[in-house]
């Protein structure tokens, strides 16, 4: 083996060693940042928990940072992490005077949502790999939580809107379920996030269909199995009367006895 490609794999241990190492803080750290973020863009923030959210994402800038340093290949890390690179970077448009427009911030709060949700979803995932049912519906409490803050954040001050958070949720959960309400969206921002909601809500209607047919075809398919398996022991079971009549015949032969 070369030296450039032991260099290359001995990167490769160190950063899953870091990652592995990190993944419980960083994941606690993700699902604290998910709440703050909620709880931001449905009420605001004090200013002990704006602080504390700016620390954690500082965090989040180190371990992007020091993974990134560490990848053995750059472009493919940046490829494999894009969309959090994307949301870590967006924050830092509220510092720069040139970027403080309304309708930027706005597009870079939904990005800040995805990409939270992104990692604050990555360790649940691992942890319930086997159970995909219990990450669906986790995930999907997310989304409505966050996907109302949202909503409630964009649409508040525009004519005939949501006039508490609740509300948001209630029409969130309604859109999701792909009944709708007799609220649309107004602002760029707010249509935006109700096309992201709707097609994730149609995914998941979807999942839990498949879901569903999955679960009856399987009963199905137990029941039959389980038919057949009675049939099958029947069978054996007549099979055996008949091979002991005909054992007990062959000995009535071997013994010159007459068969009746």
């Amino acid at each position: 083996m070369s030296k450039k490609k032991l260099l290359s794999a001995k990167r490769i241990g160190l950063l899953n060693e870091i990652k592995k190492t990190t993944e419980l803080p960083i994941s606690i750290l993700g699902f604290v940042w998910l709440v703050l973020l909620i709880v931001e863009m449905a009420r605001g923030l004090s200013p002990l928990f704006e602080n504390i959210s700016l620390i954690i994402w500082g965090i989040f800038i180190l371990d992007f940072i020091l993974c990134f340093i560490i990848a053995p290949n750059k472009i493919t890390f940046l490829k494999k992490e894009w969309l959090l690179a994307i949301s870590l970077f967006v924050p830092a448009v509220r510092f720069v005077r040139f970027f403080r427009f309304v309708r930027f911030l706005q597009g870079g709060r939904i990005i800040t949502m995805i990409g939270s949700i992104h990692r604050s979803m990555h360790s649940l995932n691992v942890t319930l790999k086997r159970r995909g049912f219990a990450f669906v519906m986790v995930l999907t409490i997310a989304v409505i939580l966050l996907g109302a803050a949202g909503i409630y954040s964009f649409e508040k001050n525009q004519p005939d809107s949501f006039t508490s958070y609740p509300d948001a949720i209630y029409w969130t959960t309604m859109l999701l379920i792909t009944i709708g309400s007799d609220y649309w969206a107004q602002t760029p921002a707010g249509k935006i996030l109700t096309l992201l909601i709707s097609l994730y809500g149609v995914t998941v209607l979807g999942y839990l269909t498949a879901m569903i047919v999955s679960f009856f075809v399987e009963t199905d398919v137990e029941k039959q199995e389980e038919k057949n398996d009675d049939v099958g022991a029947n069978d054996i079971a007549e099979l055996r009367k008949e091979i002991r009549e005909l054992s007990s015949k062959i000995d009535q032969l071997n013994n010159g006895k007459e068969i009746k």
